[in-house]
């Protein structure tokens, strides 16, 4: 990454993903001459346009608004952050240059036209819905339905945030195995004489030990004061699951 000024001529505008905002120019070029005065090279402190560079292609990433307000000023020369990478890197870049930004930030139009510009890329395709809402500022329920509107965009297989495969449609990775929900408390106390392995096993006997205090509650009408003593026949549950040896996993 290394900064440097390029003429905006040489720059590929491909990646713009929204229209001109006219009175966000004018306000650029109003700073500019306050900045500059009658001067026509770039200032040192100025904020460069992020620029990925791929081969010989200059893509624009971020700094539209800044380009245009440079080019109506006749300004050739503009500083730019380069960063050398791939088509796919741009694509990203591009897609996630305004997300956080106070000055114009994206709006949830400019952020479904991110999700489609990532979404229409052969690798980045790949990653999951969520991952791609996260990098755009989607809900992962908003980017699949981006992605069943794009037939290139539908994959047998995504990339997870884990960095895991995971094959579309097919959830049994992701689920805890199915565990038969004790049926009184006789047969609570002989799960619980099982070995639990780590703490996502403990976690499970808890949910099992608060949904069968609760749902018992409901399907028998226990009375309140019942419901008293079911809890403190839970607190002596929580004891023995404290005492349950823990069987060691690599």
């Amino acid at each position: 990454m290394k900064k440097q000024t390029l003429s905006w001529r040489n720059l590929d505008l491909s990646l713009r993903l929204r229209p001109v905002n006219e009175c966000h120019v004018e306000d650029l070029i109003s700073w500019m001459e306050e900045e500059r005065g009658e001067e026509d090279t770039p200032i040192a402190d100025e904020v460069p346009l992020v620029v990925v560079q791929v081969g010989a292609t200059y893509y624009l990433c971020d700094g539209f608004h800044r380009l245009k307000a440079f080019e109506r000023r006749g300004i050739d020369e503009v500083p730019c952050q380069v960063e050398k990478g791939t088509i796919h890197d741009a694509r990203l870049r591009a897609a996630t240059a305004n997300r956080d930004q106070t000055a114009l930030p994206f709006g949830v139009e400019d952020r479904k036209a991110a999700a489609r510009l990532i979404l229409h890329d052969s690798e980045l395709k790949f990653k999951s819905d969520s991952w791609i809402g996260e990098k755009v500022g989607l809900s992962g329920t908003t980017v699949k339905k981006i992605r069943d509107g794009i037939d290139d965009a539908k994959v047998d297989h995504r990339k997870g945030k884990d960095g895991r495969w995971q094959k579309v449609g097919n959830r049994k990775g992701r689920q805890k195995k199915a565990i038969d929900t004790p049926k009184s408390w006789a047969d609570l106390a002989t799960y619980l004489q099982k070995p639990i392995t780590g703490f996502e096993k403990r976690r499970e006997v808890w949910k099992i030990n608060f949904d069968f205090l609760i749902l018992s509650a409901f399907r028998d009408g226990i009375p309140a004061d019942e419901l008293k003593k079911d809890a403190k026949r839970l607190q002596a549950v929580a004891k023995q699951v404290e005492q349950t040896p823990i069987v060691q996993t690599s």
